[in-house]
């Protein structure tokens, strides 16, 4: 019995004070392991945002551009605001006196389906309404553009920003050929699908690219861009004028300019600048030229405070400030210059 009481009396457990540095050491380990899983939890969403932001813009961009490329292809006269089936497309078909004025000459569209910038007036969706996340550095708001190209399809036919095939030149019942024009417009709408914070965070925008087409009949005298009788011109319209197709998601401002030729030099102006004349610019001299900018986010938001959004976003010529919640996303600018090999100057 000595011997057991001996045994027992080695046999000490913790003191309170060895369990209370345990307890400390054990919590301070925790916190740690706790405050790494955070962090990386952070980089994470910033890495996949900053993907998700690469990956839409850069395949965006990529499809903008090779369709850009194509305005004006198959023109015979340089692109102006008012010069017949060019590239760029300003105005819609007006008829005065007889004289028809436009690059739509034959068509009527409305007023939202032409080229459009801050300044113009908008109309109802989904026409041009100029939708955008960002407000002018120096307060107010500021509209987002809308770009309209058009070119003639080649032989074989195409296939429009929808995905639409679009069939080449016919011949009429007279034996003449008869070119197809293809019409796209880019512009920013909301998006139908979205995540649930962005129902009361900034606005879910895509860059969208809705197309139509229409057949030019073949001339009736010596000038290919006239037509003496004014036939009246096949539109496809079941197309042009709807929601069209996104083609990246998440863009809080879409700004374009033209770049017109004076000379040897290049000026850029907008949409807006280039109708009514600009101070420092000739107005209405052939376009040959045109930039687009972007401002892209990503989808998934992150807490305020992880990272700080930038004060100013530098588009272009175009300074602007994120309206709402700019701290919760990522985004980035991109921006594009595409010269047009088809201008004819």
């Amino acid at each position: 019995m000595k011997a057991f009481n001996g045994a027992h009396k080695n046999q000490q457990g913790f003191t309170l004070i060895e369990l209370m540095i345990a307890l400390t050491l054990g919590l301070i380990l925790i916190a740690a392991a706790v405050r790494l899983l955070l962090s990386g939890q952070v980089g994470y969403r910033i890495q996949q945002g900053a993907g998700d932001v690469q990956d839409s813009a850069v395949f965006g961009l990529d499809l903008i551009t090779h369709e850009i490329m194509a305005a004006n292809l198959g023109a015979r006269l340089v692109m102006t605001d008012n010069s017949p089936w060019t590239g760029i497309v300003m105005t819609g078909s007006n008829t005065s006196n007889g004289v028809e004025v436009g690059n739509l000459r034959g068509l009527t569209v409305g007023a939202g389906l032409v080229t459009l910038s801050d300044g113009s007036t908008t109309a109802s969706a989904p026409a041009w309404t100029g939708l955008s996340n960002v407000i002018k550095t120096t307060g107010g708001a500021l509209a987002s553009d809308q770009l309209v190209i058009q070119y003639r399809v080649p032989n074989g036919g195409t296939k429009d920003c929808e995905g639409n095939t679009v069939s080449g030149p016919t011949v009429d019942a007279n034996g003449k050929n008869q070119d197809t024009v293809l019409v796209e417009r880019f512009f920013l709408r909301a998006d139908t699908i979205k995540a649930g914070n962005e129902t009361t965070d900034a606005q879910a925008i895509v860059l969208a690219c809705n197309a139509g087409n229409y057949a030019i009949p073949a001339a009736t005298d010596a000038s290919p861009n006239t037509i003496k009788t004014k036939t009246a011109i096949a539109w496809n319209s079941t197309n042009y004028g709807t929601a069209g197709t996104s083609l990246m998601n998440r863009v809080d401002y879409f700004h374009v300019l033209l770049g017109t030729q004076n000379g040897s030099s290049i000026k850029y102006q907008t949409p807006a600048q280039y109708m009514t004349g600009h101070s420092d610019i000739v107005d209405k001299l052939p376009i040959v030229a045109v930039q687009i900018g972007v401002i892209v986010r990503a989808n998934n938001t992150i807490n305020s405070g992880q990272l700080k959004a930038a004060d100013t976003y530098q588009v272009l010529d175009q300074a602007v400030k994120i309206d709402k919640d700019p701290d919760k996303y990522i985004r980035k600018v991109y921006t594009q210059t595409i010269f047009l090999r088809n201008g004819r100057v």
